[in-house]
């Protein structure tokens, strides 16, 4: 009765979700349009032009919304009271399988905010086949719904009744259908059917019934029909096939007795085309292949859009009146696309102009006159650098510097500055602006072939009078060997920087010259060299960078190396010698392979305030990756990085605030290039907002950024002697920037697995606005934490793309580390209070899946808001071509093996006596084997412990159990096969063993941090494992019997056969106060729980079920066991529980609630929740308050979706 009263408390409520849109519709509405977005069962309404969530509406349970129709105004349905007050009306038709429902938004005006409202008019009977469209019939006040069938049902909205259903004369299934009119007499039906036609046919009225009357037949696709769409006034049809292809139809002369030809192929996707949108202006197109293309009236594909990630783009709309262009996909981003920043006026229609945009060429004054062919004393174009929006300097082959003001493409002003000497080339420039008093000062400084360094300041007054400043040259280098000249901004112009093939770098004091130069005074030419870089690789140096404060200088090379020196601006300093005794500053030290084997391209320093400098490198690789620099050892340490796909060469990023700690991690832009396109590309959003056809970066180019990248933006290139010139300067306040992003971009394949982020919860749960973490692993290989902020209004507010395994290989399980143990010889003591956690407390998460990769992240030290970086990855190594030969000889299909990691476990052990932690892992592999390995940290290195079996099956599920008993702790793994079987082994003997030699190695000299994740471009696979004897003497291995190198293999200390009729898909185990409770779901749809004891020394009770090695010191006695068969209508993916409850999820789309009978191990069904997410994979859940009143259950597949399980009873959040 007792049970009964407490389990009436509680409530089950769904929560948002986040995933895959499946349907978009636009709203007129003023002063901006709305877009209602079908994501799951939802219907979420946004404001174009703020990007602001309006409200979010639960419309179906566990069926997803296919398509949205809407009706301006209450033309259908009777106005209510509640209608009185409200502004505007929608009627609204969602749709989605079977389904189909009526509804009213209403809007309602309120101290000039905007409240919505959606009111649920009527819900229609289920159908027999799947709804493909809807359309409203105003005049009749009725409802034409196309079904999958290939026949239109007829609904009354005045008498809430079926009026009648017609088949068309063509019975066949469909996989699309499109209707178009709003009333009977203009009303027609295009079906797309698997036959690769499409079926023209309307409905007439013969003797008082209506019947189905066929127009036409359209042929020409080789593929099914995937969608189709009318154009406003129905004389064209567009569709969209599974052959790549879209066809526009021109029905105003059709004949019906012939089969009708398409007007119109568009060719281009590379795989198969999901949605498309015919208007007057242009044709869109949007398929697998993640991209929206954008064609004019004659088919020519004017654009490309690229920015969704996964499976591809579902849905696509176009806005005319903004010129706007929607997608939105499997990844759940909803994208804005300005289409005008893309296309210039030539190609855009008049609707999608902007006045902004200049793009035009100009010619150098001596190069147009050139003619025939060019030799090295030709006179061309060597180098382009901007100095402002319309400055640009232009250096030639014959020494020419020239200032163009390019203010008015009509009216280019050439300037003539100066010529650093005849017939020489200018090789490099650079350029520095030096802004006072309202006065502009460009320094430029040119390398000549000669090796002289040639400074030049261009002056610009306040009246806009120009001057030539000053010049001066000296000798920088023998001939032919400058390359490089370098203006740091912490330097100022007094000093410059010249670097040579050599990786040789030349730090130039210039104040003396300058002072010359401008006064008068001093002796001429008085530039001293102060200070000389050598690197050790002896590649020529790309970028470099200096800060006085931090005294480094960091310098990366045409090989992705970087090398960092001491450096100090002291004439006193040691370092500080004459050219003469040719002084070198020594190495502090390097980083090989920073970026793989591409060039580095940029460096920027942090400032810092700790004795540790942040600083992040770009480079050829098309990676930003992120470096901590420790003043107190020495040293460079990979903190990791950001991959961005869409450009092949990462030339610079730009942040808004790049003089703050945190400009390192917080740039905002990247500009780069992909094939032959310069691009730049909104890192936030993930979105482009420039792309440019220019050949490649290996040409001549330059580019200027504002404070708005996406409205302020200039970039030149060369081509054929031709400066090409794209202008973009709109002021901010006359360009209101429209959010390129209305939803978080999430994983953009099929979730295996999640885990939520408990510490960061628990320190977040003391602030007024808390939020927690959860991280998901996807089939694409991605990682992400993502945030769900607000409990008492759940939202997804933020999702982050933590890292990616090599080569994408799927992430197939997760797991963190939220506690630290603590080790010693004599006994261990646990820390549970994630509060007791020291600064200097390592937690990790830990993801597994294909082709062996195990790679671990690390909560950096004192975040609350769960910043993590990468911290290692381990593979299997690479072998020889002879060795490969023998692995496909010894496999029957002569192919390599292609093992993934299936499950993975961990926990952490502090040593007490030395300043070292040790995280074991259990990892499961395809091939049926178990292998503990152990991560040292913060040393980075991985080994092999030992081997889990004999095992017949492979391992779907892992848990462990830490536990402390009356003199020593144990360490129980505990695995689920596909076998139904479920084992625990000891792993007690051997961590023990491990951490007392682990304890007698010097493994500080080993440390090595020089290592960062492996990107797939330019990475060399993994490494052979190690065991504790390969750092032991040749002795101590010599007298081991030559089996040094052979793992341990630990024997299991409990079978528990036929647990489940099929495989063990998931395992999870608590604590209670009589001992531990273990639940496990599987494929036979069962639930099984096992209420058992772990007792040290021998003491157990002997059971039937369980038999195993009794040679350990721990042993198993098991309380009680039973389950429910039936527990799930099919499979079940993912289990949890905490001793008092057990939270289930399967393929039925359910996830439901168990109470656990503490006295035994029955489960009671308390309650059940439709869920929005598709093939629902995994589950996971966290107590959210000190007394266990609250949980939070996030369920995870095609899609995540959070559940509230809460009581009613108040609840203590302290």
């Amino acid at each position: 009765m007792e049970e009964t009263q407490e389990a009436n408390r509680w409530r089950l409520a769904g929560g948002p979700y986040v995933g895959e849109i499946s349907a978009l519709s636009l709203l007129p509405f003023s002063p901006s349009p709305l877009l209602l977005a079908g994501t799951g069962s939802e219907l979420s309404l946004y404001d174009i032009k703020t990007g602001n969530l309006n409200a979010s509406f639960q419309v179906f349970d566990g069926i997803r919304v296919h398509g949205i129709t809407h009706l301006q105004k209450l033309q259908l349905f009777p106005q209510n009271k509640e209608h009185v007050n409200a502004t505007s009306y929608f009627s609204l038709a969602v749709f989605g399988e079977r389904r189909v429902k009526l509804f009213v938004l209403s809007i309602y005006r309120d101290d000039g905010n905007n409240e919505f409202c959606l009111d649920s008019e009527q819900i229609l009977p289920a159908f027999d086949h799947w709804v493909l469209d809807v359309c409203f019939w105003k005049r009749e006040k009725q409802i034409a719904i196309g079904l999958s069938d290939n026949s239109v049902a007829l609904w009354d909205v005045t008498s809430h009744s079926l009026i009648c259903r017609v088949k068309s004369e063509e019975r066949c299934l469909l996989y699309s259908m499109r209707l178009c009119g709003d009333s009977i007499a203009n009303f027609r039906v295009a079906s797309g059917t698997i036959y690769n036609q499409i079926i023209i046919w309307k409905l007439l009225v013969c003797e008082g019934e209506l019947m189905a009357v066929n127009l036409g037949r359209l042929v020409g696709h080789e593929g099914s029909i995937f969608r189709l769409a009318w154009n406003n006034d129905g004389s064209k049809l567009m569709s969209a096939s599974d052959d790549r292809s879209a066809r526009i139809w021109d029905l105003t002369s059709q004949n019906q007795s012939q089969d009708v030809p398409a007007s119109l192929a568009l060719f281009g996707h590379n795989a198969r085309i999901w949605d498309c949108h015919i208007s007057d202006s242009i044709i869109i197109t949007a398929g697998e292949d993640c991209t929206c293309r954008v064609w004019d009236k004659n088919g020519n594909q004017i654009m490309i859009l690229k920015e969704h990630i996964g499976r591809g783009i579902w849905r696509c709309l176009y806005e005319p009146s903004l010129s706007l262009i929607i997608t939105a996909g499997f990844d759940s981003a909803i994208k804005i696309h300005e289409i005008s920043s893309f296309m210039n006026k030539e190609k855009a229609g008049p609707s999608i102009q902007n006045n902004d945009l200049k793009q035009f060429i100009i010619s150098a004054p001596q190069t147009a006159k050139q003619l025939g062919l060019m030799d090295s004393k030709s006179e061309y174009v060597r180098c382009l650098q901007f100095s402002q929006e319309n400055i640009l300097y232009v250096s030639t082959n014959n020494g020419h510097l020239y200032h163009v003001e390019i203010s008015d493409p009509k009216d280019v002003k050439w300037t003539h500055v100066t010529q650093v000497n005849e017939k020489i080339p200018i090789i490099c420039m650079d350029l520095m602006n030096d802004s006072l008093n309202n006065e502009k000062k460009d320094i430029i400084a040119l390398g000549d072939g000669k090796g002289n360094v040639t400074v030049v300041s261009y002056y610009e007054g306040y009246n806009g009078e120009k001057t030539d400043l000053l010049s001066f040259t000296f000798l920088a280098e023998k001939e032919r060997q400058l390359l490089g000249t370098y203006w740091c901004k912490s330097l100022g112009c007094s000093y410059l920087l010249t670097a040579n093939p050599r990786g040789v770098i030349k730090l130039w004091d210039l104040q003396e010259a300058l002072k010359y130069n401008l006064t008068g005074t001093g002796k001429s030419g008085m530039v001293s060299l102060v200070a000389v870089f050598e690197s050790c690789f002896g590649a020529r140096i790309m970028c470099v960078d200096a800060s006085t404060k931090e005294e480094i200088l960091i310098a990366g090379d045409n090989k992705g190396n970087l090398s960092i020196f001491p450096f100090t601006l002291d004439p006193t300093n040691e370092n500080a010698k004459n050219f003469e005794d040719k002084n070198k500053i020594p190495l502090i030290d390097h980083f090989k392979g920073a970026h793989g084997i591409s060039s580095i391209t940029s460096i920027y320093i942090s400032e810092s305030n700790s004795d540790d400098v942040l600083f992040r490198t770009t480079g050829g690789d098309g990676c930003i990756c992120f470096f901590k620099y420790r003043k107190t050892v020495k040293k460079m340490e990979f903190i990791g990085m950001k991959q961005v796909k869409e450009l092949g060469m990462l030339q610079s990023v730009f942040s808004k605030s790049d003089n703050s700690v945190e400009a390192s991690s917080r740039a905002t832009h990247a500009i780069g290039f992909t094939s032959a396109d310069f691009i730049i590309w909104d890192l936030l959003n993930d979105t482009k907002i420039l792309g440019i056809p220019c050949g490649g970066w290996r040409r001549p180019y330059s580019y200027h950024l504002g404070a708005d990248p996406q409205h302020q933006n200039c970039f030149a290139y060369l081509k054929d002697q031709e400066i090409h010139i794209h202008r973009l300067w709109a002021t901010t306040h006359e360009k209101q920037a429209i959010p390129q992003v209305l939803n978080i971009q999430f994983h953009g394949r099929e979730i295996h697995t999640l885990s939520f982020i408990s510490p960061v919860h628990k320190l977040r749960w003391k602030d007024n606005n808390p939020s927690l973490l959860v991280a998901t692993g996807c089939e694409d290989g991605t990682v992400r934490l993502t945030k769900y902020s607000s409990i008492k209004k759940g939202k997804w507010s933020d999702s982050k793309l933590l890292g990616e395994h090599v080569g994408g290989s799927a992430v197939r399980s997760i797991c963190f580390t939220p506690k630290v143990h603590t080790y010693n010889k004599h006994k261990s003591e646990t820390k549970s209070q994630i509060d007791s956690l020291h600064d200097d407390d390592q937690l990790l998460l830990i993801s597994v899946g294909s082709k062996q990769v195990l790679t671990c992240w690390v909560l950096k030290s004192g975040s609350l808001d769960g910043s993590f970086q990468w911290f290692s990855t381990h593979m299997p190594f690479k072998v020889n071509n002879s060795d490969k030969s023998r692995e496909r000889r010894e496999n029957e299909d002569g192919s390599e093996n292609d093992w993934r990691y299936m499950a993975v476990t961990a926990f952490i052990l502090k040593c007490s006596d030395v300043r070292m932690s040790v995280c074991f892992v259990v990892v499961a592999c395809s091939d049926a084997t178990l292998v503990l390995r152990a991560l040292l940290l913060p040393s980075r290195l991985w080994f092999d412990v030992a081997t889990l079996g004999p095992q017949t099956s492979p391992v779907l599920a892992l848990d462990h159990i830490v536990f402390t008993g009356s003199s020593n702790e144990s360490y129980i793994a505990i695995s689920g096969c596909t076998d139904g079987t479920i084992t625990f082994w000891d792993l007690t003997k051997s961590i023990t063993n491990f951490m007392r030699q682990i304890s007698e190695i010097q493994l500080e000299t080993l440390i090595d941090p020089q290592t960062r994740p492996k990107t797939g471009r330019g990475s060399h696979g993994g490494r052979k494992w190690r065991s504790l004897s390969y750092f032991s003497p040749k002795e101590e291995q010599e007298s081991s019997n030559g089996k040094s190198n052979e793992l341990v293999q630990v024997g299991p200390l409990c079978v528990l056969k036929s647990v489940h009729q099929s495989g063990v898909n998931c395992l999870s185990v608590a604590r209670f106060e009589e001992g531990f409770v273990l639940v496990s779901g599987g494929d036979d749809q069962a639930v099984q729980c096992l209420m058992f004891g772990l007792e040290t020394p021998v003491g157990g009770v002997e059971t039937d079920v369980c038999t195993g090695d009794f040679s350990s010191e721990v042993k198993i006695r098991v309380c009680s066991i039973d389950g429910v068969a039936s527990a799930h209508s099919s499979a079940v993916k993912g289990i949890w529980t905490d001793g008092k409850w057990v939270f289930s999820t399967g393929l039925d789309q359910r996830v439901r609630i168990w109470r656990l009978n503490d006295k035994c191990a029955k489960l009671t069904e308390y309650s059940h929740f439709i869920i929005s997410v598709p093939e629902p994979e995994t589950v996971d859940a966290m107590v959210c308050d000190s007394e266990s009143k609250r949980y939070l259950i996030a369920v995870a597949g095609r899609g995540m979706q959070m559940v509230e399980f809460y009581s009613t009873e108040d609840v203590n959040f302290s």
